[in-house]
């Protein structure tokens, strides 16, 4: 009798101990894979493609403008020479946000190229990646050389100015200069994120001709 109750009293403890107690063994968390380039390449056309379109609507919307105030002053002798000008302005800024509107930027008809890729298999969800990496880069680069031409032609009007406006200029310039874009600033976190991600892996042993194991 005694012995079953000292068993019973055992079993009980273990079971307390197992629902109650602390674990002695250390939870590793697991790892948390690096954001694709195909999703850092998708949120980047959604962006491309909210700026095209608001653009397109604020180049026809003053171009609407222009031609109406060219309108207006159609009808008067004293500006009717100043008409032609707005009418000019209006009709280029219109066509200019027509074309806007129509026409994708590439980083939008590369993610188009994507999307109508096959990701059955791991070779083709490889070759997805692949490409999304490179328009990212792609993408990543034009932006930069936009970012020096403008910082370049800002500096450069200002210094010749020589005038209190031109060192506005100038110093917006090397505000452009220094400030990447946003997407300079994605594609470089996605390699250091991806990096870290191929670093994180655990090494996985090769087996050489002569059959010794060697970790990688």
């Amino acid at each position: 009798m005694v012995k079953r109750m000292v068993a019973l009293f055992v079993m009980f403890s273990l079971v307390v101990s197992v629902c109650f107690g602390e674990s002695s063994y250390v939870v590793v968390p697991a790892q948390q894979p690096f954001t694709s380039a195909e999703s850092w390449l998708k949120d980047f056309s959604k962006k491309a493609e909210d700026a095209r379109i608001q653009s397109a609507m604020y180049g026809v919307g003053l171009g609407l403008l222009y031609i109406s105030l060219g309108s207006s002053l159609s009808g008067s002798s004293s500006g009717s020479s100043s008409s032609s000008i707005y009418y000019g302005l209006g009709a280029g800024m219109s066509i200019i946000g027509i074309k806007s509107y129509l026409y994708p930027t590439e980083l939008e008809n590369n993610y188009g190229k994507i999307r109508q890729m096959s990701a059955s298999t791991v070779e083709e969800r490889a070759a997805r990646e692949a490409f999304a990496e490179k328009s990212l880069k792609q993408g990543a680069e034009e932006a930069q050389q936009g970012r020096m031409i403008v910082s370049g032609i800002l500096v450069g009007v200002g210094l010749l100015s020589g005038s209190s406006i031109g060192l506005l200029y100038a110093g917006l310039g090397a505000v452009s200069y220094i400030i990447k874009s946003e997407i300079e600033r994605g594609y470089e976190e996605y390699v250091v994120d991806k990096e870290d991600f191929i670093k994180s892996q655990p090494a996985i042993p090769q087996v050489d001709a002569q059959g010794t194991v060697e970790a990688r």
